[in-house]
């Protein structure tokens, strides 16, 4: 027990030493003080084959188990656990009920496996996030300026080519950096924790879009379409930053080196673009005027802010904890 307690002090598991219960202590406890004593302690010596099942059992009815075990003692523990891992010179059986067999001889590959878990979710939440609030902010846009006006408010080669676009900075998002608090702890993907973020950012696009439209409306068609092709595009890269992190976006980990250089070099196709004969032919455009292209990049600059500001205040209102999408489950 004081080996365990030391060891366990030295590795920063616990910070008081004397925190640590045996087998023999668990064994005489009955099932409602087991399962609390187990959730009060994360260390245990001198346990026997039994206790260790009995533990893991108790604690997999409320909590997600992951266990690592080799010997055939283990055996029980590992079918129980909701994750079994073993390495690969483990006892048959062991292998037979595991759900991940390490073939590396060294414990950091399962805790570089749970951090690039971590961060490949915290980056899917990202995608899914960015991609629902502006697809919803461009579609009641769309929907309610095309009752409005007697032309389309963008063609539809237009549209593609914004799909197009937008796509390579959210694909490159798979690549971004992970805020350290995203890290921590395990999360739940729950798309009801985020809907109402969701919705704000859309109806802020939705907001800006019709600044557009009413800035531009006597402007003519094809530099309306050409000034709400570089704005969607343009604000939809702003809300993937915006989105990035909660925090404050200067508080956030720097953006990954793949992920910003494809921004940028999206960014500066969407300006140049029309600006070329094959945007004019091809696509429709025209070439925009200098004061047009301003007001375009201030919008853009007043929707980041304004996202931000929203993001910023869904977030301190509400926990965070849960709008990130932490479950009622922990993970052990």
């Amino acid at each position: 027990k004081e080996v365990a307690g030391y060891a366990a002090t030295e590795i920063g598991l616990i910070k008081n030493p004397e925190k640590v219960i045996t087998g023999k202590e668990l064994d005489l406890l009955s099932e409602k003080e087991f399962l609390k004593t187990c959730e009060n302690y994360s260390v245990f010596a001198r346990i026997s084959p039994q206790i260790k099942h009995k533990i893991v059992e108790a604690l997999s009815k409320k909590y997600e188990i992951g266990f690592l075990g080799e010997g055939i003692n283990d055996a029980p523990a590992l079918k129980s656990a909701h994750v079994a891992i073993v390495v690969d010179t483990a006892a048959d059986v062991c292998r037979e009920v595991s759900d991940i067999v390490l073939t590396e001889k060294d414990l950091n590959v399962i805790v570089g496996g749970i951090s690039n878990g971590r961060k490949i979710f915290a980056n899917i939440n990202k995608y899914i996030k960015t991609t629902l609030a502006s697809n919803f902010g461009n579609f009641v846009s769309v929907a309610l300026v095309s009752l409005m006006i007697p032309f389309l408010p963008m063609l539809p080669i237009q549209i593609l080519l914004v799909n197009l676009m937008s796509d390579f900075p959210l694909i490159a998002v798979a690549t971004d950096s992970v805020d350290v608090e995203e890290l921590r702890r395990p999360k739940y993907y729950q798309l009801n924790r985020v809907i109402g973020l969701i919705v704000f950012l859309g109806l802020i696009s939705t907001l800006f879009d019709f600044l557009i439209f009413i800035i531009f409306r006597n402007s003519g068609e094809a530099r309306l379409q050409t000034l709400w092709y570089i704005e969607s595009i343009l604000t939809e890269i702003m809300l993937i930053f915006c989105l990035r992190t909660s925090r404050f976006f200067l508080k956030a980990k720097m953006p990954g080196p793949i992920f910003l250089s494809i921004s940028l070099i999206i960014i500066l196709i969407t300006i140049i673009l029309p600006f070329t004969p094959f945007g004019r032919e091809i696509f429709h455009f025209i070439l925009p005027d200098t004061k047009s292209l301003m007001i375009i990049l201030g919008l853009v600059l007043a929707y980041f802010i304004s996202s931000e500001i929203g993001k910023l205040y869904y977030f301190y209102k509400w926990n965070p904890a849960k709008i990130v999408g932490s479950g009622n489950k922990k993970n052990y």
